[in-house]
């Protein structure tokens, strides 16, 4: 197969007045990754994150809205007291998740006109 990497930005910020940690989730975790995969904000700090996912062309000219899989992400948001390892405290304190926010990326390829709108 023929894979391409794209990848697309998002800016999270902590609108806070306390640190809080944030992770992504991804229902393609083979396929897709972002850096960073999580950390910790302080109040009132933003951070640029990059998702990247590995992409196949459409088969016999298959319009890019029309393919079969769909990859969804999740932000996952939690309030902490300072640094610490934010894929362990995920993992310990998954029922006290704060805000999980679901994010749609699209990624378009910039040969095809965009299926926004259509």
């Amino acid at each position: 197969m023929n894979r391409k990497q794209v990848q697309s930005a998002i800016k999270i910020k902590n609108m806070n007045k306390f640190h809080v940690a944030f992770k992504f989730q991804t229902t393609a975790p083979r396929s897709c990754f972002t850096g960073p995969p999580g950390a910790i904000l302080t109040p009132g700090e933003s951070i640029m994150a990059t998702v990247f996912q590995f992409v196949e062309p459409p088969y016999n000219n298959e319009k890019p809205t029309k393919q079969k899989k769909k990859v969804k992400f999740k932000i996952m948001s939690l309030k902490v007291k300072g640094v610490i390892d934010v894929p362990e405290l995920f993992d310990e304190l998954i029922d006290l998740v704060a805000v999980e926010q679901i994010v749609q990326v699209v990624f378009l390829d910039v040969a095809h006109p965009s299926p926004i709108g259509s």
